[in-house]
């Protein structure tokens, strides 16, 4: 998954409204990289422009938020992935 669309606090990061604008056409010109939010995942084109996509948004999104806000987010994804699933 993008980091762009990861579960982020992203108040806590205290970003700027321009650095959330980026994260925001980041996320758009991921779903229009992939040719919309209609598209069959099971196809392995989809897969293709998933990869493409994935690689060009998270390549782009130092550029976008500053390289200080941009490892706040990663260690902030990894926070919470290390994070065990609540139980049922």
């Amino acid at each position: 998954m993008p980091l762009v669309f990861q579960n982020v606090d992203l108040d806590a990061l205290k970003l700027q409204d321009g650095q959330r604008e980026g994260i925001e056409e980041l996320r758009q010109m991921f779903v229009a990289e992939l040719g919309g939010t209609n598209q069959d995942p099971n196809n392995p084109a989809y897969y293709e422009r998933w990869k493409k996509a994935q690689s060009d948004v998270d390549s782009m999104l130092p550029g976008v938020i500053g390289g200080e806000a941009f490892m706040k987010m990663q260690s902030a994804s990894a926070d919470i992935e290390s994070q065990p699933a609540p139980s049922p």
